[in-house]
C-alpha cells in the first residue's frame, strides 16, 4: 500500500499546471480550437468558438464568418457572432453587421443587431470626453 501511494505522488508531480500548458503552447491550443470549429460534436464546437473568440484569434476570423452564415444550429452561430464582435476585427464586424441584415434565422438576425449595435455604442464610449461634450443646462426665466 505505501508502495502504491510513493508511485501514485510521483506520477502526478510530473503532469504540467494549466499555466505552464499555456504559456508554453499558444499555437497548439489555438489550432486545436480551430479543429474544434469544424466537429460534429455541438458543444466541443461552441466552446472552441468562445475561447477562440476571448484569445482574439485572427486566425479563426474566416472559419468563425463561415460558421455564422452556415453553422447548423443557432447556439454555433450566436456564439461565432460574440467571438467575431470580441475578435474586433472589421471584417468580422461587417460579417456580424450581415447577419443582422441577411441570416435566415431570426433569432441570429436579432442577436446580431443588438451585438452590432452594442459594439457601435461600445466604440462610441470609449471615445467620448466630458470635457467635450455638450452640456445642455435649463434657462429660467
Amino acid at each position: 500500500m505505501i508502495v502504491i501511494l510513493l508511485l501514485s505522488g510521483s506520477i502526478f508531480a510530473s503532469v504540467p499546471t494549466n499555466k505552464n500548458l499555456i504559456k508554453n503552447s499558444p499555437a497548439k491550443i489555438e489550432n486545436n480550437l480551430l479543429n474544434g470549429i469544424h466537429s460534429n460534436n455541438n458543444g466541443l464546437q461552441i466552446s472552441s468558438t468562445y475561447f477562440l473568440g476571448e484569445m482574439k484569434s485572427e486566425k479563426a476570423l474566416i472559419p468563425l464568418m463561415n460558421l455564422l452564415r452556415s453553422g447548423k444550429t443557432d447556439g454555433a452561430r450566436a456564439m461565432a457572432a460574440l467571438s467575431l464582435i470580441k475578435i474586433g476585427n472589421q471584417r468580422g464586424i461587417y460579417k456580424v453587421m450581415q447577419e443582422a441584415k441577411f441570416n435566415d434565422s431570426k433569432n441570429i438576425r436579432k442577436l446580431c443587431k443588438h451585438l452590432y449595435k452594442s459594439y457601435v455604442f461600445e466604440k462610441l464610449y470609449k471615445n467620448f470626453s466630458p470635457t467635450n461634450s455638450l452640456v445642455i443646462t435649463e434657462v429660467s426665466n
